[in-house]
């Protein structure tokens, strides 16, 4: 677990772009979904 975490943490600062963009983009999917349900 510590060597898939050590990994998430690495790529996450190789690409901040790239992962600003994905973080974004599920947040306003859940967002959707939750207003979607009422």
């Amino acid at each position: 677990m510590k060597f898939l975490w050590n990994l998430a943490k690495k790529n996450l600062s190789r690409s901040r772009i790239r992962t600003s963009v994905s973080i974004i983009a599920i947040a306003f999917a859940i967002l959707a979904v939750v207003f979607a349900r009422g």
